[in-house]
């Protein structure tokens, strides 16, 4: 998030009018965007399927995920993944898998989107909800929630893995 946000800081120090900066599921825009008036963010799953949009003048959106960054555990013990449970010290056990949150600012967002995600569906949307975030859900069974206002979701007959732009949503997730 925060990368995203000194790329596009940098970019507009040195005369654009508008960018848009895509890093590690963590997007950050300003300014004029290249048709309309506003850049549209979208947030796709873990097998690239469009689950929701958000419309942006000057803002960002982060997204943290369980979905893919996993590995084996030693001995068989299941699968892990890098979202930790600060409580315990171990990957956060919930049914949870994706949280992406839309703030002014890319470190904000993703912030919120990655102690969310650790904090698991309930006590996450509870930390959300107190910082007045807007955000989308997706848990294991791919049920979609949504937080606030800004988040609208794709009915499900527009999720089209192929219709996605690479040079936009690759770093969604």
């Amino acid at each position: 998030g925060l990368a995203a946000d000194l790329v596009v800081a940098k970019l507009l120090r040195l005369g654009c009018t508008g960018a848009m900066a895509g890093i590690g599921g963590d997007i950050r825009v300003c300014g004029t965007p290249p048709e309309g008036s506003t850049w549209r963010a979208e947030v796709a799953d873990a097998e690239g399927r469009r689950i929701a949009f958000r419309l942006l003048g000057d803002g960002a959106v982060a997204t943290s995920s369980t979905a893919l960054r996993r590995w084996r555990a030693p001995g068989g013990h299941g699968d892990l993944h890098h979202v930790i449970d600060p409580r315990s010290g171990l990957p956060a056990q919930h049914d949870l898998v994706l949280v992406s949150v839309s703030a002014r600012r890319g470190w904000w967002a993703e912030v919120l989107a990655t102690a969310a995600l650790a904090s698991g569906p309930e006590r996450g949307v509870i930390l959300l909800d107190e910082h007045g975030a807007e955000a989308v859900l997706a848990d294991i069974a791919g049920r979609h929630r949504v937080v606030g206002r800004a988040f609208e979701l794709l009915p499900a007959q527009a999720f089209d893995p192929g219709a996605l732009d690479p040079a936009v949503f690759d770093e969604v997730l």
